[in-house]
C-alpha cells in the first residue's frame, strides 16, 4: 500500500490500515489525536518519541482540573508503547489510573512520565496515582517518574499496594 500523508491542524499523519498490534483499523481505533478518519481512509499522526500531555488537552496551569485529559494521554502512550512528556502544572483531582501488568511480556520495559521544560503535578488528591485492577497484591509495574516536580504532597502520591519496580529520577516534592 502506498502511503498516503495528509495535514491537519498542522500536523502530518500518514496513511495506515493496521492498528500498532497489528489488527486492522476500525472506527473504535480513533481518537482524533493519534488515529484520526478522513474520507473512509485511517491515518497515524506522525511523531517520534514521546507523546505529549498537551496533546490531550492537558492546559497545565495548575488551575483546570486535567485529570480527564492526562488519564486519556497516559492510556493512549500504554497501548502504543510510548513515554509521556508533561508540559506544565497539571492539576490532579481524580485518581489515575496506570494499568501495567506485572511481569507480563507486554510491559517488560519503563513507561517513563517526564518533563524537559520543569513540567509536574499539582496533586489534590490522595493517592493520586493508582490501577483499577482489583488485588491485594501489586498490579502495575516499571513506572518511572523522571525532572517532575510534586506539589501537594501532603496528599498520598501512589497508592502503594498497586505498584512495583518504580523509579524517581531526579524529581522533587512539595507540600
Amino acid at each position: 500500500m502506498s502511503q498516503n500523508i495528509i495535514l491537519k491542524n498542522g500536523y502530518s499523519f500518514i496513511e495506515v490500515d493496521k492498528f500498532e498490534d497489528g489488527t486492522k483499523m476500525r472506527d473504535d481505533k480513533i481518537d482524533d489525536v493519534i488515529f484520526i478518519k478522513e474520507a473512509n481512509k485511517y491515518y497515524k499522526r506522525d511523531f517520534k518519541g514521546a507523546i505529549k500531555s498537551t496533546w490531550f488537552g492537558c492546559i497545565g496551569d495548575g488551575i483546570k482540573n486535567d485529570s480527564e485529559s492526562l488519564q486519556k494521554a497516559i492510556n493512549t502512550c500504554l497501548i502504543l508503547g510510548k513515554d509521556l512528556e508533561i508540559d506544565g502544572k497539571i492539576l490532579i483531582k481524580n485518581k489515575i489510573n496506570i494499568n501495567r501488568q506485572v511481569d507480563s511480556e507486554k510491559y517488560r520495559k519503563y513507561f517513563t512520565i517526564f518533563s524537559n521544560s520543569g513540567g509536574g503535578f499539582k496533586i489534590a488528591c490522595d493517592y493520586a496515582f493508582t490501577s483499577d485492577l482489583k488485588s491485594l497484591i501489586p498490579v502495575s509495574q516499571l513506572i518511572k517518574f523522571q525532572n517532575l516536580y510534586f506539589e501537594g504532597v501532603n496528599n498520598y502520591i501512589l497508592d502503594g499496594n498497586k505498584f512495583l519496580r518504580l523509579q524517581f529520577n531526579s524529581c522533587s516534592f512539595s507540600a
